[in-house]
């Protein structure tokens, strides 16, 4: 029922390029973060229940999920505390880029990205007990791309 962003109806493709970061509200702002809350109008509703099942709503719309042809996550320099806002010293230097079709499948390696870096820097990982974030789950449970490590490939520059 909401009206969507205005730019949608003038795009015939969208490349999304989120940088990665936490997010209070949603865990992580990433790839599906990134292409759905942004293109409402009112915004507030959506961020209950840690963006569930709004995120999963929003990209699962024709406007939205028929543009979407890839994803490059930012993830050069990583907020990996506090975020979206950016502190000097929440800042970590990952120097990667993720690249997909799949923003689950980059939303979910993002997530154990910023949660090894979070173990390793003595924070509690981001989600549940096994650091699943639930917007992320929702969206693969509805067949928006995969969490599934045995369906994801991570390819590593020589």
């Amino acid at each position: 029922k909401e009206r969507l962003a205005a730019v949608l109806e003038q795009v015939s493709a969208i490349i999304n390029v989120p940088f990665l970061k936490t997010d209070q509200l949603s865990g992580i702002w990433g790839c599906l973060r990134n292409v759905s809350i942004p293109f409402v109008r009112r915004q507030t509703p959506y961020f209950v229940n840690g963006c569930v099942p709004a995120i999963a709503d929003i990209v699962s719309l024709s406007p939205i999920r028929s543009k979407l042809k890839i994803h490059i996550m930012n993830a050069i320099r990583v907020v990996f505390d506090k975020g979206p806002e950016v502190y000097a010293e929440c800042v970590w230097p990952r120097n990667a880029l993720l690249v997909s079709a799949d923003p689950v499948a980059v939303d979910q390696v993002g997530t154990d990205i910023l949660n090894d870096h979070r173990l390793d820097a003595g924070l509690p990982i981001l989600g549940d007990q096994q650091g699943r974030i639930a917007h992320v789950y929702d969206a693969a449970r509805r067949g928006l791309g995969t969490v599934d490590q045995d369906y994801i490939q991570i390819v590593h520059p020589e």
